[in-house]
């Protein structure tokens, strides 16, 4: 299996899928419609990987901006990391925000809250713009 990678565009995120180092990120926003066009291609590759997967891996999401169409695509993805996920030492996902974002703060919150069984940190980061 290869890595997958999206490159940042102004209307997609960057995605970066490393299998070799297991870190995983979407960064950056998503103003392109449909959403469901740029996301499945990376939920289908993700599900495959996860059913191979034994080691533990970093996943990050760190986006400057998410609206519903979005939310309910990392939704998705988050859903497939909890119904993997065994053992608190092999997960570490991380939803990063701006200190002023309190948008994508809350959003992130709210995944946590969805999403108990998954070791999920809220934290605050510096992101360019």
């Amino acid at each position: 299996m290869k890595n997958f990678e999206i490159e940042e565009s102004y209307y997609s995120p960057c995605v970066h899928f490393d299998i070799q180092r297991n870190e995983f990120s979407i960064s950056g926003e998503l103003l392109m419609e449909p959403v469901h066009e740029f996301y499945e291609p990376m939920i289908q590759w993700l599900d495959k990987y996860l059913l191979i997967n034994q080691i533990s891996l970093h996943f990050q999401i760190c986006l400057t901006y998410c609206n519903i169409s979005p939310s309910a695509s990392i939704f998705e993805i988050l859903q497939l990391l909890q119904s993997t996920y065994t053992n608190k030492d092999l997960y570490i996902l991380n939803w990063l925000a701006t200190p002023n974002d309190e948008d994508l703060m809350e959003q992130g919150a709210l995944f946590k809250e969805d999403f108990q069984e998954l070791p999920f940190e809220l934290k605050v980061a510096q992101i360019e713009i």
